[in-house]
């Protein structure tokens, strides 16, 4: 990993606000913003590769 962290900046759909307040409340009360961010982020990184992975899956068996 970089020394340096990197910054990026995103938009925010307004219909999104309300869940994302709501889990910052539940689920990351002792954490800042941006630590419930990398998680959204990190959790959807892993979603992707899962898909990927279980899509190679199905190529393999239908060869």
């Amino acid at each position: 990993m970089s020394m340096y962290p990197k910054r990026a900046m995103v938009t925010l759909l307004p219909e999104w606000e309300p869940v994302l307040d709501k889990l910052k409340q539940e689920q990351f009360y002792n954490d800042t913003q941006a630590e419930m961010f990398r998680y959204i982020i990190g959790r959807g990184l892993a979603s992707i590769k899962g898909e990927k992975a279980a899509k190679g899956k199905q190529c393999d068996r239908a060869s």
